[in-house]
C-alpha cells in the first residue's frame, strides 16, 4: 500500500485543487501519514499558495510513507468535471508503480499516470525544509470578513485600476482600500450588544472584524488579490493578515463541515512603487 484517501464530497477536493491552480498549474503534492499538503510559487515569483489538508479532513485516510506526486491540475480537473459534487472520491496509489487511481463512488475507476517521488524515511527532513520556506510572522493587521464581500471589493476596485493601496492605523482601527478615485473602508461590524457566547455559523460568517496593532501602508496587484478572492466557495469567511515589509496572507479554511484544520493560504508580495494607478 502506498496511500488511499477518501473525500466524502468530491466538491471539496475540486475546490481545493481549483484554488491551487490560480497560482500554478503544475504542483507537487506531498502525501504523508499526517495529511496532504503543497507549497507552490507562481511563475513570476510574486505569489505563493500553501495548502494543507490534515488526515482529519478526509473520511478515511491511509498512508504509510511520504510520497510526492507531481500533478497537472488541468488534467485532474478534466477528470473530475463530470463527477457529482456530493459523491465520495477515493484516490489510491500502490507501491512499486507510478499510477494514481481516482475511484468515483461506483465501480468506475479512472487511472492516471503521474510522476511519483518516494521520500521514504527522508520525510521528516523534507517536511522541515519545507517549513522553512514560510517563516512565522507577527502581523500588525488582521481582518476576518465574509469571503464574498472580499470578492465584491476586489471586483469593484478593478474597474478603477490595477493596484490597491491598503492603509490601516491603530487610531481608528479600520482599513482603507484605495484604487484611483475609489476608496472603500473596511471596519468591524460586530453588533453593539456583541455576538452570542456561541454564535451560529451564519452569524459568524456575516460579520467583519478588524484588529490593528501596527500602522500599515501597502500596495498590492489587484490581479492576484482578485484571483484569490474568487475562491470564496472554499469557505464563507476569509482572513487577511498584513505587516509592513512582508507579503499579505489571505487564508480560506477548508470544508467547514469536517472542521479538520485544513486551509488554503495565499501569500502576495507588495508592490514597491508608491503610486496607485
Amino acid at each position: 500500500m502506498g496511500f488511499e484517501v477518501t473525500v466524502g464530497r468530491s466538491i471539496v477536493w475540486k475546490r481545493v485543487m481549483a484554488s491551487i491552480a490560480v497560482v500554478s498549474n503544475i504542483v507537487t503534492l506531498s502525501v504523508g501519514p499526517s495529511g496532504i499538503s503543497t507549497k507552490t510559487m507562481c511563475p513570476l515569483h510574486v505569489s505563493l499558495v500553501h495548502m494543507s489538508m490534515p488526515s482529519a479532513c478526509f473520511d478515511s485516510y491511509t498512508c504509510d510513507r511520504l510520497v510526492e506526486v507531481v500533478v497537472n491540475l488541468d488534467t485532474m480537473q478534466k477528470i473530475l468535471t463530470g463527477w457529482d459534487d456530493e459523491d465520495p472520491l477515493t484516490i489510491q496509489h500502490r507501491v512499486d508503480n507510478d499510477v494514481v487511481s481516482f475511484v468515483y463512488g461506483s465501480p468506475v475507476v479512472y487511472t492516471v499516470a503521474m510522476t511519483l517521488v518516494d521520500l521514504g524515511d527522508l520525510g521528516d527532513v523534507f517536511a522541515s525544509r519545507m517549513d522553512c520556506v514560510i517563516p512565522d510572522t507577527e502581523y500588525g493587521v488582521v481582518i476576518r470578513m465574509p469571503s464574498a464581500a472580499l470578492n465584491m471589493i476586489c471586483e469593484f476596485l478593478q474597474t478603477a485600476g490595477d493596484a490597491v493601496q491598503i492603509v490601516a492605523s491603530m487610531e481608528d482601527c479600520e482599513t482603507r482600500w484605495r484604487t484611483g478615485p475609489i476608496m472603500i473602508t473596511v471596519k468591524s461590524s460586530v453588533p453593539k450588544d456583541g455576538l452570542p457566547t456561541v454564535p451560529t455559523v451564519a452569524q459568524a460568517a456575516s460579520i467583519t472584524t478588524v484588529s490593528v496593532s501596527r500602522d500599515i501602508e501597502m500596495i498590492f496587484a489587484l490581479k492576484y488579490m482578485h484571483l484569490f478572492s474568487e475562491q470564496f466557495a472554499l469557505h464563507d469567511t476569509v482572513t487577511l493578515k498584513f505587516v509592513e515589509d512582508n507579503p499579505v496572507l489571505v487564508q480560506f479554511d477548508v470544508d467547514e463541515e469536517k472542521d479538520g484544520g485544513g486551509f488554503v493560504r495565499y501569500y502576495l508580495a507588495s508592490k514597491l512603487k508608491p503610486d496607485v494607478e
